[in-house]
């Protein structure tokens, strides 16, 4: 099956590129270098992409590459990173993008389709399930990783606790790399026990303030994309752009 998925996914990706006719190397002003696309970069824009909070084009790219209907970790690094982002992507835009995948045979279309909000926890969980495997199989726990987990779970009805329990030492440590984590942790200090009386719920937000505020001060100083920190979508969010013959990247070495 490993070895069947990965001459399927591979088959995919030369089909992808070859349509993309790819640009040849050139190179470009300052510290940048502008490269061929090659299934590695299509990925880290990708990754870019998803940073930034452009999920849609991050779906697209990622969606051209994964043309399996049930990918596995582990099979092949870049698979692997293509996942993550792929699950970054339903994270992020809250459950309205579902996982860039081919549909399993059986699937219901309208599953597949944007928006579908009775699949909006169940996507989220599927991301989940992928950023948790991401953690628990790598041979050492990559900060990142666990805060894109808890930034996850921020987002399911019932794990707010559970994100919180992830994303509390990594700020205490100042290891979480992302101001979307930063922002999931916020946004989760503005919220109280709906079971609590309502003088301790008023006492646990203020006690909360100065820690929400510390949190969404570093997630500004991490993005210019103001939106972010406020647990917002950029207007570009949805927005379709068209797949680049070429990758601007400041440290090409790293794609490969």
């Amino acid at each position: 099956m490993g070895a069947r998925l990965r001459a399927v996914f591979m088959g995919s990706v030369v089909a992808v590129l070859a349509a993309l006719a790819p640009a040849r190397e050139t190179s470009a002003c300052g510290n940048e270098v502008e490269l061929a696309l090659t299934p590695a970069k299509l990925v880290a824009e990708a990754e870019r992409l998803v940073a930034e909070g452009r999920v849609q084009a991050a779906h697209d790219r990622i969606a051209a590459i994964v043309t399996v209907p049930n990918p596995e970790l582990g099979q092949n690094p870049l698979l692997d990173r293509a996942l993550i982002v792929g699950a970054l992507v339903v994270v992020r835009s809250d459950g309205a993008l579902p996982m860039p995948r081919a549909a399993a045979k059986g699937e219901r279309k309208e599953a597949q389709k944007e928006g579908a909000d009775t699949d909006r926890v169940a996507r989220l969980k599927e991301a989940v399930a992928i950023l948790e495997k991401v953690v628990a199989t790598s041979k050492w726990s990559p900060p990142a990783t666990e805060a894109d987990v808890g930034e996850a779970l921020a987002r399911i009805p019932g794990r707010e606790a559970d994100a919180k329990k992830i994303l509390e030492p990594l700020e205490a440590k100042a290891i979480v790399a992302s101001p979307w984590a930063y922002a999931a942790l916020g946004q989760l200090r503005f919220r109280t026990d709906a079971d609590r009386p309502a003088w301790l719920a008023a006492a646990t937000l203020a006690a909360e303030q100065p820690a929400r505020t510390m949190s969404l001060e570093r997630c500004a100083k991490m993005t210019k994309r103001k939106e972010i920190c406020a647990g917002k979508l950029p207007d570009d969010a949805m927005k379709k752009e068209p797949f680049p013959r070429s990758v601007r990247v400041r440290h090409p070495w790293a794609l490969d």
